[in-house]
């Protein structure tokens, strides 16, 4: 007979910046888990050798088996292991039940015209990449950047940007899979709906609270993401003082993202051909559908002297795909599945957010819930979050990953621990600008009393100066902790994950 569940055994995998979480529901007494949830599986970038211990991990954890599978949503950092390791997941393990957001379900209208729209700006970024890969390194566009004193430094920084552009694409894109031809889903996601055995499919919506799931007596689970409105799936970040400050903002600049690459014919150039001019291998020029007008052959003869070259503007407008490529990763981010888990009796929460962003958070708050909180008064979102007692870190301790005011000032719980999914081995070089945002961190550290479990510590520092290792801040701040609390904070640290046991109690 199945009994009241009282802890969860949390194991965050640490194959890199990505995650990976399998949760294990025990009662009173309980050796093994009497329900298994896990959450994602997926890191920046893995191979399929160095992902094989971490599969075969999980499969021996599980005895190859979970009650839930849940995935947040469609990035590379949270379903690339099972791609790496299809075999592996696809005959070593069953689901139950495979959970995912109400935005996967294609017989949704609004979800199928969104994926419409998602698949088109997804063909024109894997076109842009590949266009920017391909010609950076070509004759004209070392003419027309690398000129004058400072030559070497822009041409140097345009090449970064095409590197910094394959790495982010590379999050919502299969590499130069889908150039040409939008192709759908990752492939980790395809494994997950299609390859992956399992008895049932359901889809979590927004609002709706989870009870009497068999082998969770004592557990509702409260499904607070993702957003219904546009508005907030679009809204990255909050004014001053509601998300983390983050010195890089980025404009938006429609650019590519505006280009009609839906006919297999069309030009990939930002003019009508009128505008063009197309040069020979002598370097004389041509223009299409030449306008009989004396001023303008004036202007284009300017523009065809190679003297004039860094005039042109056959790369720069290529350039604006890195905002459209921030767009769709982060209107990803704000899709994802977020759950809200507590244990009935006592009232602590566990909250998964996925990757959430700002516009996620806030919606949270507008949910017209069936019940107050528990004191009857309080908005139930913003309840839940006062009891929370464990916070999975959205995004990797990125500024706008987690709210201010409207989430980490309201987790108000003093025995909150956090796990963030976080590791500058595995992490591409423009990533570690922003994480961990250090406001962010050394909230989070107050919060929890340096009970802040990190993917992977050692590489990160607290400070920008980076003279404090993460490490050492929070081993300074537990020795702080009361013996009791120390006694309290259970964690097992081994080679493939770190396991913290909530006591649900």
């Amino acid at each position: 007979m199945a009994k009241k569940i009282t802890s969860c055994d949390i194991q965050m995998y640490t194959m890199g910046t990505g995650d990976c979480f399998v949760l294990g529901f025990k009662g009173d007494g309980d050796n093994k888990p009497q329900f298994k949830l896990m959450i994602d599986c997926g890191v920046q970038s893995i191979s399929g050798d160095n992902m094989r211990p971490y599969a075969l991990k999980i499969i021996e954890e599980t005895d190859g088996e979970v009650d839930a599978l849940l995935i947040t949503h469609e990035h590379q950092d949270h379903v690339l292991g099972f791609q790496r390791c299809e075999d592996e997941f696809s005959n070593q393990f069953k689901v139950k039940e495979l959970w995912l957001p109400w935005t996967e379900d294609e017989d949704d209208a609004l979800v199928k015209e969104w994926k419409d729209e998602f698949g088109k700006k997804k063909k024109s970024l894997a076109m842009a990449t590949e266009l920017l890969a391909k010609n950076t390194n070509s004759d004209l566009f070392q003419q027309i950047y690398n000129v004058g004193p400072r030559g070497e430094r822009s041409f140097n920084a345009r090449k970064g940007i095409s590197t910094s552009l394959m790495e982010l694409s590379n999050l919502n894109t299969e590499p130069f899979a889908a150039a040409g031809d939008y192709i759908g889903g990752l492939k980790g996601m395809t494994v997950v709906k299609e390859k992956i055995p399992r008895d049932r499919l359901r889809f979590l919506e927004t609002g709706t609270i989870l009870e009497d799931i068999e082998g969770l007596d004592n557990i509702r689970i409260y499904i607070l993401g993702p957003p219904r409105m546009w508005k907030d799936v679009k809204t990255h970040h909050g004014k001053n003082g509601e998300t983390y400050k983050h010195n890089k903002e980025l404009e938006f600049v429609r650019g590519f993202s505006a280009l009609p690459f839906e006919e297999e014919d069309s030009e990939s150039d930002p003019f009508e051909k009128v505008h063009i001019v197309e040069y020979n291998a002598s370097g004389n020029a041509t223009m299409y559908e030449k306008p009989q007008n004396k001023a303008y052959n004036k202007i284009r003869d300017i523009y065809t002297k190679p003297e004039n070259s860094f005039r042109r503007i056959n790369f720069d407008w290529l350039m604006s795909a890195a905002n459209l490529s921030l767009r769709l990763t982060k209107g990803m981010n704000n899709l994802s599945a977020v759950l809200a888990i507590e244990f009935v009796e006592s009232g602590k929460v566990m909250l998964f957010p996925g990757d959430a962003e700002f516009g996620s958070w806030r919606s949270w708050h507008e949910i017209e819930w069936d019940e107050k909180g528990k004191d009857g008064q309080t908005h139930l979102t913003k309840d839940l979050l006062n009891r929370t007692v464990f916070y999975k870190v959205a995004h990797h301790l990125s500024h706008n990953g987690t709210a201010r005011e409207l989430g980490m000032d309201l987790m108000t719980n003093k025995d909150l621990v956090a796990m963030a999914t976080l590791d500058y081995d595995v992490i591409s070089p423009t990533w570690k600008n922003t994480m961990p945002n250090r406001a962010l961190l050394n909230d989070l550290l107050k919060k929890t009393s340096g009970r802040l479990i990190v993917t992977n510590p050692d590489n990160q520092h607290v400070d920008k100066a980076k003279t404090i290792k993460l490490t050492d801040e929070i081993n300074k701040r537990l020795e702080n902790l009361s013996q009791v609390k120390q006694d309290e904070y259970k964690v097992v640290r081994n080679d493939l994950f770190v396991q913290y046991t909530v006591d649900g109690s």
